[in-house]
Order: C-alpha cells, then sequence, then structure tokens
C-alpha cells in the first residue's frame, strides 16, 4: 500500500468517525430533550397530587396521574430506542450486567456471561487499542477486559501480545 493511499485511508477514517461523533452528539441532544419533557410531566403530575391533598380528595388526582404517567413511559420508551441507535452506532451491544461489549463479542468482557447469537450485522468495525490476547483462544482482548469477549475465560488466564 503506498503512502499517499495510507494518508488518504486515515482521512477518510477520520471523517467516518467525526461523522459518527455529531450524529451522537445529535441523538444525546434529543435524548436531553425528551428527559426535560419527563422532569415536566413529573411536575405537572406532584401539582395534580398536591392540588388533590388541598381539595381533602387525593383519588382526585389518579385521572390526570394515569395521563402523565402514560406519558412518561412513553417517552422512556423512545429514549430506550434512542439509546439503542447510539449503540448501534458504536457497534457495540448490552450486557445484562449493564456494560456494553463490542458488537462482535461472544462473551462480556466485564461478567463474563455469554451473549445470544445475533444474526444483525454491525454498521462498521470499531477500532480501538488490542493489547492483550487470551491465552486459551488467542482472540484479542481490549486492556480492562475481565473476561474473553471469544470464549469467555476469566482475564487472569489472559496475557500481554502483540498483533499476529
Amino acid at each position: 500500500m503506498s503512502f499517499f493511499q495510507k494518508i488518504k485511508e486515515s482521512a477518510m477514517s477520520a471523517a467516518d468517525k467525526a461523522q459518527q461523533t455529531v450524529e451522537i452528539t445529535r441523538i444525546h441532544t434529543q435524548i436531553s430533550s425528551k428527559e426535560k419533557e419527563i422532569a415536566g410531566h413529573y411536575k405537572e403530575m406532584g401539582k395534580c397530587v398536591f392540588d388533590a391533598y388541598v381539595a381533602g380528595d387525593p383519588s382526585a388526582a389518579e385521572a390526570n396521574i394515569a395521563e402523565y404517567a402514560g406519558k412518561v413511559l412513553e417517552i422512556q420508551k423512545e429514549i430506550a430506542a434512542l439509546k439503542s441507535k447510539i449503540m448501534e452506532i458504536k457497534n457495540e451491544k448490552p450486557c445484562e450486567c449493564g456494560t456494553t461489549a463490542p458488537f462482535e463479542a461472544l462473551f462480556c468482557p466485564s461478567c463474563g456471561r455469554k451473549f445470544e447469537t445475533v444474526a444483525k450485522e454491525p454498521q462498521a468495525l470499531a477500532e480501538g487499542p488490542a493489547t492483550q490476547h487470551c491465552t486459551v483462544c488467542g482472540g484479542e482482548l481490549e486492556t480492562g477486559d475481565k473476561f474473553c469477549v471469544h470464549c469467555g475465560a476469566p482475564q487472569s488466564t489472559a496475557k500481554e501480545g502483540i498483533d499476529e
């Protein structure tokens, strides 16, 4: 590969990452807006409860609270979809333990739980520093992984290595 080809590919990679960052920032802005909308609904629910309390009939607020709660639940679903979109852009997937893992990982790097097989392909391969290799399967690992993402072996069985 020529020097100029390498420069061209590096520039294209940087442009792709910049575009991903812009898209993720846009989605975070949408999430923030929706969270403010939820806060407004919570405020209205509290006002309804207070007004019903002052009126001496707490049950009078139930209909309004149910309406606002329904709106909050709907917005929470929208936020979850937006967060899922961010993970898709980053080529990550969630684990039940609350951490995220690379899309192609078969096991969680934090808890070692095996992921279900997913038929969906990632948008693009995320690049990052992979400095460790598992001594059990030889798979590349990222710094800080507690378990191998390929075979599930604990990181105590992994050693430093170089790309082969």
